[in-house]
């Protein structure tokens, strides 16, 4: 700004000579210092903003008191940033927290929607459908609304994260907590709440998929296994057993060459062996069986593949009896 503001100057003060010229350059250079300090100042300012929204937000999230998060979320109120909208959002959606912190929100929420004109709309269609439970059109508006900018949110994946699980979603509501987690580093705002969040969506997929096997539904119980096996760390995916599960849905679709690979995988994975040494060699069995050409008698393979669909159940049995000790304890 500071030269076009000189050259101005100075064609403006021509006749007055030179110093003339020097006043308008002078001019000019201290009206560029004002203007650069004004905006260090703002810049300042806006970073000290920032500072204080997230020490709001991390206050309402981790905070003991109640009293003094019901005034974090009212302080909250006054912002115009989408996190901030996000955190009391959520906060008024979730059962778990006491009435004076949810009330706050609420009404921290009416003051932003009166003072933000972009969220004049959008924050009492949030609470309406949050007021009839209607989760999917939240999950819509939450999407449409801050997922589809360049800078996503660790607060929208959270909550998109908690709704699916409302659905039952299990499967999406882990891939948004994932998400989260992964947006979470920058600022931690939810510590290791959101590892938590993970485990339990990690937990009802595998009761799922053991009641789909339990009940028959061989093919649901596949797929629920498979996208455990791709979500899980290894400890839990040792201690779960998914690719001995796997297995054994396999065996009960006779589909002994992928129970076979699965198993392989289990011992791999030294995912409880004693269990998988019991199966191993029926499979082997079944599989020579059938690479033998002109391979004798029916019977015997009708009776090998009734052993292997009772190992498998008796092997499922044992699994969910750990499982249901493991929790317990």
């Amino acid at each position: 700004m500071t030269p076009a503001l000189a050259v101005e100057s100075a064609s403006a003060a021509g006749s007055a000579g030179a110093p003339g010229i020097l006043m308008a350059l002078l001019v000019a250079f201290l009206l560029s210092a004002v203007i650069v300090k004004g905006l260090v100042l703002w810049s300042h300012k806006q970073e000290h903003r920032q500072e204080m929204m997230m020490f709001c937000m991390k206050y309402l999230v981790h905070s003991s008191s109640d009293a003094e998060r019901a005034d974090s979320a009212r302080a909250l109120g006054k912002a115009r940033d989408a996190g901030a909208l996000l955190t009391l959002a959520n906060l008024t959606w979730n059962e778990e927290e006491p009435e004076i912190v949810r009330q706050a929100a609420g009404e921290a929420l009416d003051e932003m929607a009166r003072r933000v004109r972009k969220y004049a709309r959008l924050i009492p269609d949030l609470k309406s459908a949050a007021e009839q439970r209607d989760f999917r059109h939240i999950i819509e508006l939450i999407t449409v609304n801050f997922e589809r900018d360049a800078q996503k949110h660790v607060q929208s994946a959270y909550i998109l994260g908690r709704h699916c699980m409302r659905l039952e979603r299990y499967a999406d509501a882990r891939d948004w907590f994932e998400r989260s987690e992964s947006r979470n580093r920058k600022f931690n705002l939810y510590g290791n709440r959101i590892r938590r969040r993970i485990v339990e969506c990690n937990t009802l997929l595998l009761e799922e998929a053991d009641n789909m096997f339990r009940t028959g539904d061989y093919q649901g119980a596949r797929q629920h296994y498979a996208v455990l096996s791709h979500g899980l760390s290894a400890a839990d995916r040792q201690q779960w057993a998914v690719y001995l599960r796997s297995a054994c849905v396999y065996c009960k679709l006779m589909d002994y060459r992928a129970a076979d690979a699965a198993l392989q995988q289990a011992i791999d994975h030294q995912q409880k062996t004693d269990l998988v040494l019991t199966l191993k060699p029926l499979l082997e069995a079944i599989l020579g069986r059938a690479d033998t050409a002109g391979s004798p008698a029916k019977a015997p393979a009708e009776q090998i593949e009734r052993a292997i669909d009772e190992r498998a159940s008796a092997i499922m049995e044992t699994l969910r009896g750990q499982q249901s000790t493991g929790r317990r304890a």
